[in-house]
């Protein structure tokens, strides 16, 4: 596997064979891949978009998967979300939409649980967790621990 840093964006799209979004939704990313960006890909290229809906032109790939220069898609996030019911991209084959879900497996359930229960288990031991979500607080609560000599 390699892995080239492009600056130009078209020049890189019309290199991807699979496209996958993943980043985050900002002012400059907001709909960053339209129906010219996604002509800019080689016939056959698959779009998976696992980041934030509002990156991606759903019209502008239903129009591209709909004329076969788009082969598949795969959408763990759409916007608007939920999609209307009878949108275009229900009814195309070629395409998978989840709920935003698609990273929770048994084996991520699994870790997560575990973790969780480590983190427990550490705060009743007196101990600060790996990932406090609000150090500020435990550092309150540490202060009204009584001294013991």
């Amino acid at each position: 596997v390699c892995v080239e840093v492009n600056s130009n964006l078209h020049t890189m799209l019309g290199e991807c064979r699979i496209l996958c979004l993943a980043a985050e939704l900002t002012d400059e990313t907001r709909m960053i891949i339209g129906a010219r960006e996604l002509a800019a890909l080689p016939k056959g290229a698959i779009v998976i978009n696992a980041a934030r809906g509002a990156l991606l032109d759903l019209e502008a790939l239903a129009d591209g998967l709909e004329s076969g220069h788009i082969a598949a898609a795969g959408l763990d996030v759409v916007s608007p979300e939920p999609l209307p019911q009878g949108h275009r991209l229900f009814k195309q084959p070629n395409t998978v939409i989840t709920p935003h879900t698609a990273g929770v497996s048994s084996e991520a359930t699994s870790r997560l649980a575990h973790s969780a229960c480590n983190q427990i288990l550490t705060a009743l031991t007196g101990q600060l967790p790996q990932f406090p979500v609000n150090p500020e607080a435990w550092e309150a609560a540490v202060s009204r621990r009584p001294m013991v000599s």
